[in-house]
């Protein structure tokens, strides 16, 4: 049990660095954006997504962080996993391997990983 609760503190403390080195770009996106000339709306919709992004992976982080002390937390780390290894493969599709996929890999495995070793199934009564 001791072991689930460290992993996951460490999936939680890795998703959330993950989070704020991700809000760290905003500031190169934009730029990025003033430079490549892009609409407005197409501007809006690049940091809009940016910063949605960002903000998930620190709630996911939090969460993870206050669900593994829970009674019942394991199965929130699990959910929390399944989110960040779903926008991993997303990324990963769509932008190939990079860094950011590597650290979200990372992330999704501890999570996923301190989430089911604290699982129990309720006994039947």
């Amino acid at each position: 049990m001791k072991a689930a609760r460290l992993i996951t503190l460490l999936g939680s403390i890795a998703t959330f660095v993950t989070g704020c080195l991700h809000s760290f770009g905003f500031a190169d996106i934009l730029a990025r954006a003033q430079r490549e000339s892009l609409t407005a709306e197409t501007s809006a919709i690049l940091k809009t997504c940016w910063l949605t992004f960002s903000v998930e992976l620190l709630i996911l982080g939090i969460l993870a962080f206050v669900a593994r002390s829970m009674q019942r937390g394991s199965v929130i780390v699990l959910l929390c996993g399944l989110a960040v290894a779903a926008c991993c493969g997303l990324m990963l599709y769509f932008l190939g391997p990079f860094i950011g996929v590597y650290m979200m890999s990372v992330d999704a495995i501890l999570l996923l990983i301190g989430g089911s070793l604290s699982y129990r199934v309720p006994a039947i009564s």
